[in-house]
C-alpha cells in the first residue's frame, strides 16, 4: 500500500514494481477522481515491470479530526493473492503458536471450574486475558508483523501485543472446548476490499458456540463489558481460517446499543434548598467511556 500525494506539491512521481511472468499481480489505484495517476507495463526476460506515474499533483492539506490521509489521497494497492489466500496464509502463521502447555491447561480448568454455560466460559476466559495479561506495545522477541509469539510465552510473561493476546485467548478457548480462531482487523481505519493487500493493524479473536452463535472479542480492551468494543462495528475484518475466508464487515450498531441515559430527580425543600439524584444508564461506547 502506497500513496501518491504528500503535504508538499509533487512535480513528478514514479513507482515501479517488477514481477516474474508467472506471478499474477492484482492491483488498483483508488481515490484518483482527478485522474492524476497513469499506469503501464513493460515485459522483458520473463519479467514484467509495472509502472505508475503522476505529474503536477497538488499538496495534500490535512484538517484536524479528519480521517487518515490514505482514505482520501490517490492510493496504490498491490497483492499476489486474494482474500481467501491471505486468510489461509495468516492462519498458517498463527496456528502453530496456538498450543496449550500444562500451565495454560491448569488456568483454563481453574477459570471454568463448575461452569457448563459456553458463553460464561468465554466471558471468564476473555476477562482473564483482557485484564490479567498486560498489553505491552514493544517487541519481546524476533517475531513481528502478523505472526504472534507462542501462547505459552505470552501466558508466562503475562504481556504481549494484540496478536499475542488474541492468540492466547483463542488457545485458552480451544482448551475449554470452544471453537476459536483469530481475525485481522482495522478498528480505526478503512480496509479496501478491491485488493487483498495488508491493510490491518489489529488482531482479535473469534469464538463459536455449539449452537452456531459467533462472537468476536478484543482482549486488548480491558474495560469492554460487551467483549467487542463499539468502535469496531461497521469496520472490516478478516477471519484467519485453515480454509481461508473472504473479507467481512461488522454490522453497524443501533443507537440503543450505544446509549447514555441520564435521569435526574430533584426537589426543593421549604427552605429553598435544591436536592438532586443523578442516575446514569450507559451502554456500549458510553459504558466504556465511563
Amino acid at each position: 500500500r502506497d500513496g501518491f500525494q504528500r503535504e508538499e506539491p509533487i512535480l513528478n512521481i514514479r513507482k515501479v514494481m517488477t514481477t516474474r511472468d508467472d506471478v499474477t499481480l492484482d492491483w488498483a489505484v483508488l481515490n484518483d477522481e482527478e485522474g492524476w495517476i497513469n499506469s503501464e507495463q513493460e515485459e522483458n526476460d520473463n519479467l514484467t515491470k509495472w509502472i505508475w506515474t503522476g505529474k503536477n499533483i497538488p499538496a495534500f492539506v490535512s484538517e484536524p479530526g479528519m480521517v487518515y490521509a490514505y482514505q482520501v489521497i490517490p492510493l496504490l494497492l498491490c497483492s499476489t493473492t486474494d482474500w481467501k489466500g491471505f486468510s489461509k496464509a495468516a492462519w498458517e502463521l498463527v496456528e502453530p503458536n496456538m498450543v496449550a502447555d500444562s500451565a495454560i491447561k491448569a488456568k483454563v480448568a481453574e477459570i471454568t471450574k463448575g461452569l457448563t454455560d459456553e458463553y460464561e466460559k468465554i466471558r471468564r476466559i476473555f476477562f482473564f486475558v483482557a485484564q490479567e495479561v498486560r498489553y505491552l506495545g514493544v517487541p519481546i522477541g524476533d517475531k513481528e508483523g502478523i505472526e504472534p509469539h507462542p501462547a505459552p510465552l505470552t501466558f508466562e510473561q503475562r504481556q504481549g501485543v494484540c496478536k499475542d493476546k488474541a492468540t492466547l485467548l483463542a488457545t485458552m478457548l480451544k482448551e475449554a472446548g470452544i471453537e476459536s480462531w483469530v481475525a485481522l482487523s482495522n478498528p480505526i481505519g478503512k480496509v479496501y476490499k478491491e485488493v487483498a493487500a495488508s491493510q490491518f493493524m489489529h488482531m482479535i479473536t473469534g469464538a463459536k458456540l455449539s449452537n452456531g452463535k459467533v462472537y468476536y472479542l478484543d482482549s486488548t480492551d480491558e474495560f469492554c463489558r460487551d467483549l467487542l468494543p463499539a468502535y469496531t462495528y461497521n469496520k472490516e475484518y478478516l477471519p484467519c481460517l485453515p480454509e481461508g475466508s473472504e473479507l467481512k464487515k461488522f454490522p453497524l450498531q443501533t443507537p440503543s446499543e450505544n446509549r447514555e441515559l441520564i435521569k435526574i430527580r430533584s426537589r426543593i425543600d421549604k427552605q429553598g434548598k435544591l436536592y438532586a439524584t443523578i442516575n446514569y444508564e450507559v451502554k456500549g461506547i458510553y459504558d466504556e467511556i465511563w
